[in-house]
């Protein structure tokens, strides 16, 4: 936490869009999250949250590419392998948003999907020597899904039931205050 109180203003990027722009950097977050402010004699600047916004977009652009052409490598239909990059560069955000609060409502969701990731790479990485059906793999990572699911939900469900004193662990408890008393 000792570079908790750095100013943004004094890093390098931020120094290297102050030399290019000159005065039409606000050199700081506009609080209402506008990324073209009104700067002084009315000339439009640009605030710092929109070459944050620039990074990321970037980044997911460097991101995509770099999964197309892995897509391009595996798939032998160039339409295909293209069309499911630009859906899933336009959906990847709202599938993450779902997925974060499916991850905190179901505890064990987590671990279902390092396996499913975990088996992704895997089976790319094996791809030259194992050819797995399209359907094959459907089915592992829909059975990972529900498993990790139902999994959460028995959890909390036995979890709730041993709360209210009828699990095994409160049977556990009774008879143990029973052998002390």
């Amino acid at each position: 936490d000792g570079d908790a109180g750095e100013d943004v203003c004094d890093t390098f990027a931020v120094r290297c869009i102050s030399a290019v722009l000159g005065d039409r950097l606000v050199r700081s977050y506009d609080k209402t999250g506008v990324l073209f402010p009104t700067g002084p004699g009315g000339k439009r600047c640009f605030s710092l949250l929109f070459f944050v916004i620039v990074c990321l977009e970037f980044t997911d652009l460097v991101f995509a590419v770099d999964s197309a052409t892995a897509k391009i490598a595996q798939l032998s239909n160039q339409y295909v392998a293209y069309s499911s990059s630009v859906l899933a560069m336009f959906g990847l955000r709202a599938m993450f948003f779902v997925l974060k609060d499916m991850v905190e409502y179901f505890e064990l969701l987590k671990y279902g999907l390092c396996i499913i990731l975990v088996f992704v790479g895997v089976e790319l990485i094996a791809a030259p020597l194992l050819h797995l059906e399209s359907a094959t793999v459907c089915i592992v990572i829909a059975s990972v899904f529900v498993v990790s699911i139902a999994a959460s939900t028995a959890k909390k469900f036995l979890a709730d039931r041993d709360g209210a004193g009828r699990g095994p662990q409160s049977l556990i408890t009774n008879a143990v205050a029973y052998e002390a008393g």
